[in-house]
């Protein structure tokens, strides 16, 4: 840190000053106020960034993760969290790692100095940077793990990881900071420790259930409004780390700061180009966002011109740690936290002790910066790592409910949820005796019965009356009527004909010109292959469900795609589309794909690397096959990579 920030943190606990009055200190004062909002409003730009990357169904929930930071955050770092990151408990033993509860609930600094500081003004900076590196956990969390269980998390983490490990770095007496280890403005403290964090209780919970999702961010206006507000706040969050605007410092963070953004941004773009053979405008924002934790801890200590180099080197670190994550896929990190933040703040650690001014490996030729620089971002992913696991660990083992939550995710936070149900009225006929036994008759007496996974359910007979008074339904009335119910049709081909008379549709229409006969209709009725249902005005709809497949060749980035079609009666079809099959009622989308591959393109699934990544697209229009009915085309789009030598 710069002499004034050194200075801050070592009187903090001499005897406090009045207040400010020396006119040379306004300008400090205006600046790290400032920066306090710049920084807090970082979050909120985190929102963004994240609820722009996920499904749209987990948008709300993934932002509110973010946001809900600034309230348990503020809390814990107002009661504990402060005290315990820069109160002094002395240079050695227990003040090597933790503070004290000197400054519990914020005693002690109100209309008081910190130094050249109001006390609350430093408390309050320092508390935007406990709430940004909480929110940041997220983004290896979303889309499993339940909000309440979460925010528990949360609360632990800002207390038992992130309090401790700034004391190590920026406290009096932390054991890091007297190695002489440099961390401008949070590399460690707040990347490493969010990202690692991030990543280890991912690992512990286990990859997402739900592995539907469109193919890119589901909100990318989203993506680039977070990345430019993450950047805006970045200039308070790094040039407010000076804690001073006397000695340029502060001119200098915000300056590398804009430079190392731009200059990863753009070799993030050229990575995408180059690999992916196109650049995009996630791309854009996700590049720059490592440009900006890259540059964290060195932001002070490096000049404007080595910065373009820390971001030009920063990027692709950061790409390939993304890249690798996702390929190995032994941890699910949702949004790639750990490879931006945490491999990002690594990085910016040892750039630090290779780039720093003066004390650098390019100015001193020594190596002995570096290696403390490796020293403390290692002792960070350590402490990050264990800690987060014990907690975890603990959650899980205290409290199943806990558990629970943490293993299903709420995905309806904020988002009204309508039940589509069907009621189908039955009547037990058996004349078996033991199988009337089984299920509690005649006596009516309470049985149960357990599935394969453990579960165990009890039931009773109940009169209408007595199902009444404990409020279970047995009949849906006027509007609780769903407004999508299915045909009440045979599937032969006579009951079929019937049927569509009855709603008026002209079957004479079926078999001519192209259409499918009412035989092939049937056919397809009876394998699953198309459904119908009935709206309340009475229209019939064809529901189909259809599997795409999106085949590449990875080393020339092309695209399979059917050019035409030949049937056994001779028609020819010469219309363009990628491969695609209707999907059976007893696969999933994945066994139709390899049904695609098997038996349309005849080529052995083990050849193709198939992606769990599952787009979704939904299109109704008239159809020459069905006359007179609409047809719903439900596509999943999957996409496959050809492996080569396979």
């Amino acid at each position: 840190m710069t002499d004034a920030a050194v200075n801050i943190l070592a009187n903090m606990t001499q005897e406090a000053d009045p207040p400010l009055t020396a006119t040379e200190d306004a300008g400090a004062v205006a600046w790290v106020l400032t920066s306090t909002a710049l920084v807090f409003l970082m979050t909120a730009g985190l929102g963004f960034f994240y609820g722009g990357l996920v499904r749209d169904t987990n948008i709300i929930n993934t932002m509110m993760m973010s946001v809900v930071s600034m309230g348990i955050v503020t809390l814990t770092w107002v009661v504990f969290g402060f005290s315990w990151a820069f109160g002094d408990n002395g240079e050695t033993g227990i003040g090597l790692f933790i503070g004290n509860f000197d400054y519990s609930f914020w005693t002690g600094l109100d209309m008081k100095n910190w130094d050249t500081l109001p006390g609350l003004a430093f408390a309050s900076f320092q508390m935007t940077f406990a709430i940004i590196a909480s929110a940041i956990i997220s983004g290896s969390l979303v889309e499993r793990v339940r909000f309440s269980a979460y925010c528990i998390m949360l609360a632990l983490w800002s207390l038992l990881i992130y309090a401790p490990l700034c004391h190590w770095v920026w406290g009096p007496g932390g054991w890091i900071g007297q190695l002489g280890a440099l961390d401008f403005a949070g590399g460690t403290v707040v990347h490493i420790s969010s990202g690692v964090s991030g990543l280890v209780a991912g690992a512990i919970l286990g990859p997402r259930k739900h592995v539907e999702k469109d193919l890119g961010p589901a909100n990318a206006p989203f993506v680039i409004l977070g990345g430019c507000l993450l950047w805006f706040g970045w200039l308070g969050f790094n040039g407010g780390s000076a804690l001073s605007t006397t000695d340029g410092v502060a001119a200098r963070a915000v300056a590398t700061t804009f430079v190392a953004a731009a200059s990863s941004m753009l070799t993030w773009l050229a990575l995408e180009r180059i690999l992916k053979g196109k650049s995009t405008s996630v791309g854009a924002s996700v590049g720059a966002v490592a440009g900006l934790v890259v540059i964290t801890p060195a932001a002070g200590f490096v000049t404007p011109g080595w910065s373009i180099a820390i971001g030009a080197l920063g990027a692709p670190w950061c790409y390939l740690t993304v890249e690798a994550v996702n390929r190995i896929n032994l941890v699910d990190d949702t949004l790639d936290a750990f490879g931006l933040h945490g491999s990002g703040g690594f990085a910016g650690a040892i750039l630090t002790g290779i780039f720093a001014v003066d004390e650098g490996l390019i100015y001193s030729g020594s190596f002995l910066l570096l290696g403390k620089q490796i020293a403390g971002a290692l002792a960070g992913v350590a402490f990050s790592a264990v800690g987060t696991a014990i907690i975890v660990g603990v959650m899980r083992q205290t409290a199943e409910r806990i558990l629970t939550e943490m293993m299903n995710v709420d995905l309806s936070m904020g988002v009204t949820t309508v039940y589509r149900k069907e009621l189908v009225e039955c009547k037990v006929t058996t004349p078996d005796k033991a199988l009337q036994e089984k299920v509690g008759l005649p006596t009516m007496q309470e049985w149960s019965s357990t599935d394969p996974q453990g579960n165990t359910k009890f039931f009773q007979w109940l009169t209408e009356a007595q199902a009444e008074a404990q409020k279970v339904k047995l009949s849906v009335h006027g509007s609780h009527i769903s407004t999508l119910v299915r045909a009440p049709i045979g599937l032969d081909e006579e009951a079929l004909k019937e049927y569509l008379k009855s709603c008026g549709i002209d079957i004479t229409k079926f078999g001519q010109d192209g259409t499918k006969s009412l035989k092939e209709f049937s056919s397809e009725l009876i394998k699953g292959e198309t459904r119908l249902l009935q709206v309340p005005s009475g229209e019939i709809l064809v529901i189909t469900e259809v599997v795409m497949m999106i085949l590449q060749n990875p080393e020339t980035k092309e695209t399979l795609v059917q050019t035409g079609q030949v049937w056994p009666d001779g028609k020819t079809s010469n219309q363009a589309r990628i491969p695609g099959a209707k999907r059976r009622p007893d696969e999933n989308q994945f066994l139709c794909a390899r049904r695609i591959l098997k038996r349309q393109l005849e080529i052995d699934e083990n050849a193709v690397r198939i992606s769990q990544e599952v787009g979704y697209i939904e299109e109704d229009r008239s159809s020459k096959s069905y006359p007179g009915l609409k047809t719903v085309y439900r596509k999943r789009i999957i996409k496959g990579e050809v492996i080569p030598g396979a």
